[in-house]
């Protein structure tokens, strides 16, 4: 008994620590949008026209672009485009569904294939799961520039501020951010860090 709470006192902390950064990432939100920097957003859905898997792909390749030799793999990559994607409220198809270790994409294993059918990036299976550049990898760009450009600022900002942390600090981020927006589709935009870390104690 002892062992087993002691288990869940660990889990405890790490989720109150994942929670702690993510009210510094909302307070710098806030002083943002109250200095000027960030506009507010209007009611609009954030909805991207175009082939799903491709829009996929496009966020995919930039992200990994961005990470540069911070890339760390398919987990925390998929976390990233989780948070990217909920932060802007930008809907390109994706459906991702509740994983021991974070919201996971449906489609994983069509992008990866997609991306290495246009010679973009190929999957190297391992532990972890990597990304090697092929030759036409630079070739995203303009689809991206196409379909993606006005989002472009906000992925760098959101990159930048996740590139250093580990996978595991990734996914505890991105589980939190999808409780926190599962409170809010049910009508509690302010959760106490109990309910949080609750939620993801019994649900995930």
């Amino acid at each position: 008994l002892k062992g087993k709470c002691s288990t869940i006192d660990s889990l405890i902390a790490k989720k109150q620590e994942s929670l702690a950064e993510l009210e510094r990432y909302k307070k710098s939100l806030i002083y943002e949008f109250v200095t000027g920097k960030k506009e507010v957003p209007t009611n609009e859905v954030n909805v991207v026209a175009g082939d799903p898997i491709l829009l996929k792909a496009l966020l995919y390749a930039k992200t990994h672009e961005l990470l540069g030799k911070n890339c760390r793999g398919r987990i925390q990559i998929q976390k990233m485009l989780y948070i990217i994607e909920s932060m802007n409220d930008l809907k390109i198809g994706s459906q991702y569904v509740h994983q021991k270790f974070g919201p996971l994409d449906v489609d994983l294993d069509k992008i990866e294939s997609f991306m290495e059918q246009k010679r973009w990036l190929k999957t190297i299976q391992g532990s972890p799961t990597s990304y090697k550049k092929m030759d036409h990898y630079k070739e995203y760009r303009t689809e991206f520039s196409k379909y993606l450009a006005s989002y472009e600022a906000e992925i760098k900002r959101i990159v930048h501020f996740f590139e250093n942390m580990n996978t595991s600090q990734a996914e505890r981020f991105a589980t939190l951010m999808a409780v926190w927006n599962d409170f809010i589709l049910d009508g509690n935009a302010n959760p106490s860090d109990e309910e949080l870390i609750h939620e993801v104690i019994t649900n995930w």
